[in-house]
């Protein structure tokens, strides 16, 4: 934006506003420079009463293709009432992030325009987000207000883009765009994931409808709080979605949301002291109004309970199903690599998108420009190394020498990438179920400079999970290609030379059958010819038709098998642990809905992952349940049977005890069709049970005298039962 037209100083009534945040924000830069790894700019004041004046100013930036960036905007509503907008830029084309900032205490001016003018210009706008700001009751101190806001929050963002760069900062949440967005709540403490408290609608959604899908339990209140501290941060305003409803009380919500919660996991025995220690953290947040820590705070309590996140990895396998039917039978060639490795920067290449360089932090980033394909949008890039992939996305590129004229591109994710183990389950099966199902499939390997330059401690990793997909990985070696990301100029050359002196050196590696398998394929290749990737320079035709005419794997049914992490099984295990444990407890609570809704969960997960401890944990739940009924009848038709033949008088308690049995055992019958089997005992067991042993009363009175004091207790006794 070296061209400076939108930004340079406004014409005399703005003046004021726009030469002081102009030079502070210059300050500001010159004072932090290692904060500001992105580019940033002042806009020049924007005035509500203008017609379409933003969307003009929005153009211009658009026009200007500044890529990564942040904009600050002083908005004037009337008069003397300013607020200011904070938008960061992840393309050109792209809002990652907005706040809206007004600093007038009780305003009514709402921001539906502003979203409306962005909304026509950029498409994907996401995560608009409320953030504490200063406020003051008297508009004219607005003005003031509103330079300090802006410049306090571009810091704070600023200082955030550093953390999530350099990995300072750990949390399980993940925040996309709307154009791919599905929630997460699932926290791996010491993961690559960033932290953030930023907010989509989609996210809203998914947790309102992920708590309204689920009988009550500690699990859905944490998730209804979830969708509560969401709506606080956000903002009511922006969330026009008729499909969620708003309390009118949002406060009020929260402070009933919080004391059933506590009472939940007192009922569900789930009060270890690190849960305790979250609960007050989370009451004092919301008593502080501190909603972004209550948030983060909330989140790590779910974990607790829930360490994967189910409906979020059933949600993830759903998506797969639009990617399936783009790949069925076609011929795809498939692109591996560790998260950062330049996957999605190479097909961008490869599908024709123009690329250019583009200065972050210091260090060179190539980016798409001009993107042809219309499959690219899914797409997306990053300087850094976290994942912006989240499933398997198809891209049809055409190939002259092709026999069918086109060719798909399939995108992956990295394996244990900045996402979770709901992502890595979800693509390990799901990128096989749909690799299976194609004509054949093209391995390429994406080896960056990092991937060998820490002693090939990543690229150690890749050949595992690929080993895990490709378990005969020795005959179907000659079908993997490779292309090297990311060197300078001066070490490409010596690439070969660098693979031999790791192969050398390696000699604890010499065991790792599958490693070495892959570093003496990749040192043969790179001898005769070495792929390293210059998007820039290179021809996209050239390195294609190299790919079209490698070897290919033409049954992929047969070669390809299912894989998941040693990360993920394991969470897998500690949820399956969990879910075990809670269906016990709910079975004696009699809570049958949520034993329903938990058993449901497993037999999806058993269907999905097909391992043998899912299987087993599911039917001990069920011989468990099936155990506990039995034993309930056995319990109550032993204590009724002795009130009537041993009692003088059956009293109301006997029969208000005997009723709570049939109660429960009426509460168990759904649990009995669809998943116990005939053989365990329905509650109408009780009832003829009763009926068995008022007949055997009748039967003695034929053998009583009618004056018999017996005979008027056994017809007491009858009366009182019918």
């Amino acid at each position: 934006m070296e061209d400076s037209t939108p930004f340079e100083n406004s014409s005399n009534p703005d003046l004021n506003i726009d030469t002081v945040l102009s030079n502070r924000l210059e300050e500001l830069k010159q004072k932090f420079s290692e904060r500001f790894t992105i580019s940033i700019y002042a806009l020049k004041a924007v005035h509500n009463n203008v017609p379409d004046e933003l969307k003009e100013r929005l153009m211009q930036i658009r026009e200007k293709g500044n890529g990564q960036c942040m904009i600050l905007i002083p908005y004037n509503v009337e008069g003397v009432h300013w607020t200011g907008i904070l938008l960061k830029f992840k393309t050109e084309k792209q809002i990652e992030l907005i706040q809206f900032l007004d600093p007038v205490e009780n305003s009514k001016f709402h921001p539906e325009k502003i979203l409306n003018q962005l909304a026509t210009i950029y498409p994907n706008t996401a995560c608009l987000r409320w953030r504490p700001i200063k406020k003051h009751s008297d508009p004219r101190q607005s003005k003031n207000l509103t330079i300090e806001n802006l410049l306090k929050a571009a810091e704070e963002v600023q200082f955030t883009n550093v953390q999530n760069k350099t990995g300072m900062s750990h949390s399980y949440d993940r925040t996309f765009d709307d154009s791919n967005a599905s929630s997460s709540l699932n926290e791996e403490d010491g993961s690559n994931s960033t932290l953030t408290t930023s907010v989509t609608i989609e996210n809203l959604k998914n947790l309102y409808n992920d708590f309204h899908s689920m009988p009550h339990c500690s699990e859905r209140s944490i998730i209804n709080l979830l969708y509560l501290f969401s709506l606080k941060l956000i903002g009511r305003v922006i969330v026009s979605d008729n499909s969620i409803l708003i309390p009118d009380q949002i406060e009020t919500e929260i402070a009933e949301q919080l004391t059933y919660l506590k009472e939940r996991l007192k009922i569900e025995e789930l009060q270890s002291i690190e849960m305790r220690d979250l609960v007050k953290t989370c009451l004092i947040n919301v008593k502080d109004e501190n909603w972004q820590v209550a948030l983060i705070t909330m989140r790590k309590l779910f974990n607790q309970i829930s360490p994967l996140n189910m409906q979020e990895l059933f949600r993830l396998i759903e998506k797969f199903d639009d990617a399936s039917h783009l790949i069925k039978e076609k011929d795809i060639i498939l692109f591996l690599g560790e998260t950062g490795s330049g996957k999605s920067t190479t097909i961008h290449f490869l599908a024709g998108s123009q690329m250019k360089h583009e200065k972050v932090n210091g260090l060179d980033h190539i980016i798409p420009i001009n993107v042809r394909n219309p499959y690219l949008k899914k797409i997306t890039t990053s300087s850094f190394t976290q994942s912006e992939t989240r499933y398997i996305t198809p891209v049809p590129v055409n190939v002259g020498g092709h026999t069918d004229g086109d060719i798909i591109l399939c995108d992956t994710p990295g394996f244990e990438n900045n996402y979770g183990a709901e992502v890595d389950i979800a693509n390990g099966i799901c990128i096989i179920r749909v690799v299976k199902e194609c004509k054949s499939v093209k391995p390429v390997v994406i080896i960056s400079n990092k991937s060998i330059g820490d002693r090939c401690h990543s690229m150690k990793k890749l050949v595992q999970v690929i080993v895990g997909l490709i378990p005969g990985i020795q005959d179907n070696i000659k079908t993997i290609s490779y292309i090297f990301t990311k060197f300078p100029d001066s070490q490409k050359k010596a690439i070969h030379t660098y693979l031999n002196d790791i192969k050398e050196k390696l000699n604890e590696e010499m065991s790792n059958i599958g490693f070495m398998i892959f570093l003496k394929d990749m040192l043969q290749k790179a001898r005769k010819s070495i792929r390293v990737l210059d998007p820039i320079n290179d021809q996209p035709e050239e390195v294609l038709n190299e790919l079209v005419e490698s070897p290919t794997i033409s049954y992929p049914n047969e070669v390809f098998q299912y894989f998941i992490t040693e990360k993920s099984k394991a969470i897998v295990q500690e949820q399956i642990r969990k879910i075990l444990l809670s269906v016990m407890s709910a079975t004696k609570r009699y809570e049958c809905p949520f034993v329903q809704y938990k058993l449901d969960q497993l037999k999806r997960l058993n269907n999905l992952l097909e391992f043998d401890y899912i299987e087993q944990i599911y039917n001990d739940c069920i011989r468990y349940i099936s155990q506990h009924i039995s034993e309930e009848y056995q319990n109550g038709t032993s204590k009724f049977n002795y009130c009537l033949i041993n009692q003088t008088i059956l009293r109301i308690d006997d029969i208000e005890q005997y009723r709570t049995y049939v109660d429960h055992a009426k509460l168990t019958d759904i649990l009995r069709s669809n998943y116990l089997g005939k053989e365990v005992i329905h509650s109408s067991a009780f009832i003829q049970y009763l009926n068995q042993q008022i007949d055997i009363i009748v039967k003695s009175l034929h053998e009583k005298d009618i004056d018999d004091l017996s005979t008027k207790n056994s017809l007491d006794k009858i009366k009182l039962v019918a």
